[in-house]
């Protein structure tokens, strides 16, 4: 369980590395058996546990990081994520017809239901605002409750040979956990911890 507090987010963590984990859950096997069933209002839920002002500390400094619904790219509704699993379902806003399916296959990474993300990264140490854009992982196909927490985040800035990877993930609501040290002006490894700020109301295309 996530306890630091944003204020201490720059002392290593001594728990298990959450993107271990993570991954490690998208790796293991999938079992043949009854699909899930995917619910707008249960989309929209999601949606408000992801999306907000998150702010921590970082030298002393406030860092913050608005995430959005990505709704052009939410629109997309089947694919491959960036981890290079299949797509089930996109958590998303916009109207849809709810998928409802009686078996599924068997095999290994496949059928995420995944949100996709943009966001914007700030602090006086940057040299500007970063753009970011990515996913947000939630669970499977073959889930119970597929939008159940933990979430894995998988961000980046960038393209090309300037393109910088900035993972995280979420296990419970109102905190969230991000590797940044990839970007310039953040030099430490271990992941910042950062919590919404809820008197704040993110500024979305």
């Amino acid at each position: 369980m996530l306890v630091s507090a944003p204020g201490k987010s720059d002392r290593p963590h001594r728990r298990p590395h959450l993107l271990h984990i993570l991954s490690l859950a998208l790796l293991v096997p999938l079992a043949c058996g009854e699909m899930t069933t995917y619910d707008p209002a249960k989309d929209t839920e999601a949606l408000s546990t992801i999306t907000g002002v998150w702010v921590g500390e970082v030298d002393d400094q406030v860092v913050t990081l608005t995430l959005c619904e990505n709704k052009v790219v939410a629109q997309i509704r089947d694919g491959k994520s960036p981890s290079g699993c299949s797509i089930d379902h996109i958590v998303t806003s916009q109207p849809y017809t709810p998928v409802v399916r009686n078996k599924g296959g068997c095999g290994g990474c496949n059928l995420l239901v995944v949100a996709p993300v943009i966001a914007t990264l700030e602090h006086p140490g940057l040299e500007g605002t970063i753009k970011i854009k990515g996913e947000v992982s939630l669970g499977t196909a073959y889930d119970d409750d597929p939008y159940a927490l933990p979430y894995s985040l998988r961000l980046s800035s960038g393209n090309g040979a300037n393109w910088k990877s900035l993972p995280g993930g979420m296990l419970v609501p109102n905190l969230l956990e991000l590797y940044i040290a990839d970007i310039k002006g953040f030099g430490a490894s271990f992941p910042r911890v950062l919590s919404r700020d809820q008197s704040l109301t993110p500024s979305c295309p």
